[in-house]
């Protein structure tokens, strides 16, 4: 076979004829790279559309977006919550809506309970019509106890002050050959006391008066020094003082071979 000059008749037409060999191949191949369109895919693609079209009626303007304030184009969307504990957990429930388009929202558990500090806790408004609300009034007294403020049946408010009598009593009983005590007695804002009464001993004619701060360490000083009440020949005895302590007791020996029983009344003014 004749040659033109730069061009190998031979070697041009094999090239020629492998590369229509290699395209023929890959047109009769039954398998299509991997994406590829096909009839089958196609098919199921109309199928889809015919059933979202048939259970619906029709998908046009299904989705739509708002465009204005009164959302009249708005798009419908349903907003689920998960129980995260407890019965029920894992199930989804809608959000509910009330009639004027508001979230409505029910708070079933507060994660803290009891008595908290104010920055710990939930602020408490009163209505400004609001209806009587009951309470209960705190105050202290002079060792900082706190105690109840009271009111008469009438709703007035109870208040003691100086010159206000208030009565006590106390049955003591000493057996013989020991020193009975009565309990302390708190003067408060008063400054006099009266201590009267009666014992079935008079063999014994002197009860002591004692004094404290603490209620723990009494004194009643020495001899003639000491407050001394003198029991009658009858057992009545009576005796009114000045007291500055804040704490004050009767101290009461019996030496008189039998028990003894002392009523004590008082009067604090």
């Amino acid at each position: 076979m004749s040659s033109l000059r730069g061009f190998n008749s031979d070697k041009k037409l094999t090239d020629i004829i492998n590369r229509i060999n290699a395209i023929k191949a890959i047109l009769e191949s039954p398998v299509l790279p991997s994406g590829s369109a096909t009839e089958a895919k196609q098919d199921d693609m109309i199928s889809e559309l015919a059933g979202i079209n048939f259970s619906n009626g029709n998908i046009d303007n299904k989705i739509t977006t708002g465009s204005d304030f009164t959302l009249s184009q708005a798009q419908q969307v349903l907003t689920y919550g998960e129980v995260t504990s407890g019965a029920g957990a894992g199930e989804l429930h809608p959000i509910h809506i009330t009639q004027n388009g508001d979230v409505e929202v029910s708070i079933s558990d507060i994660e803290k309970k009891g008595q908290e500090l104010m920055a710990d806790s939930f602020p408490v408004v009163i209505a400004s019509d609001q209806s009587n609300v009951n309470t209960k009034l705190i105050g202290q007294d002079f060792l900082t106890v706190d105690r109840n403020i009271r009111c008469d049946e009438n709703g007035k408010l109870i208040v003691q002050v100086d010159g206000v009598r208030t009565n006590g009593s106390e049955s003591i009983g000493i057996p013989d050959g020991t020193t009975g005590y009565s309990s302390e007695i708190l003067m408060g804002t008063h400054t006099m006391i009266a201590f009267y009464g009666d014992t079935d001993n008079t063999t014994n004619t002197n009860i002591f008066i004692e004094y404290s701060q603490d209620g723990v360490d009494w004194y009643r000083g020495a001899g003639d020094n000491s407050k001394i009440i003198i029991v009658g020949s009858n057992g009545n005895f009576y005796d009114e003082e000045h007291i500055t302590p804040p704490r004050v007791r009767l101290s009461r020996p019996n030496t008189s071979g039998v028990a003894e029983t002392l009523e004590l009344k008082y009067t604090l003014l």
